[in-house]
């Protein structure tokens, strides 16, 4: 196990330098010709930049709920009380992308520049989904972070 975590930290590495340099490339790259003249200037490697960044988060989701759906499995031999808590875990989150859909406002937005047919309200109502959950899980984390920090400097 102790080698197991030396190649996670490579691979870890590896993924950052990718997205170091895929942001340099997207920052320093220059622009799409033509597009300097426009009020909204386009960067070459726009594409480039979102694709890494959807890339990542779904290998990152596909890989959460394969670590959780792994975790559930093995922690069912061993000991079953614990598996119903992870499975709690994930109807929690389950609930939460829900809730957050439910927020989510349908209404097209006003875009003087752009003539793409994804302002519809099934890709406006995901789009807030995700920043909702987003935002909660951040603040969730802040609160823990300083919730367990003041629980263990009391219990001190």
């Amino acid at each position: 196990m102790k080698h197991l975590s030396r190649y996670t930290a490579w691979v870890l590495y590896a993924l950052m330098l990718f997205a170091v340099i895929v942001f340099a490339m997207f920052y320093f790259g220059g622009n799409v010709p033509g597009s300097e003249k426009s009020e909204f200037v386009e960067p070459i490697y726009t594409g480039l930049v979102l694709n890494t960044a959807y890339t990542y988060v779904i290998v990152g989701i596909v890989m959460t709920f394969g670590f959780a759906i792994f975790q559930f499995g093995s922690l069912l031999v061993t000991n079953p009380k614990e598996a119903l808590t992870t499975v709690l875990m994930l109807g929690l989150f389950a609930a939460l992308l829900i809730i957050s859909w439910a927020c989510g406002s349908a209404e097209p937005l006003n875009l003087p520049a752009y003539d793409g047919a994804d302002n519809v309200p099934f890709w406006l109502k995901l789009t807030d989904m995700w920043l909702y959950s987003s935002g909660f899980l951040l603040c969730a984390a802040i609160l823990s972070i300083f919730g367990f920090s003041l629980y263990k400097v009391i219990r001190n």
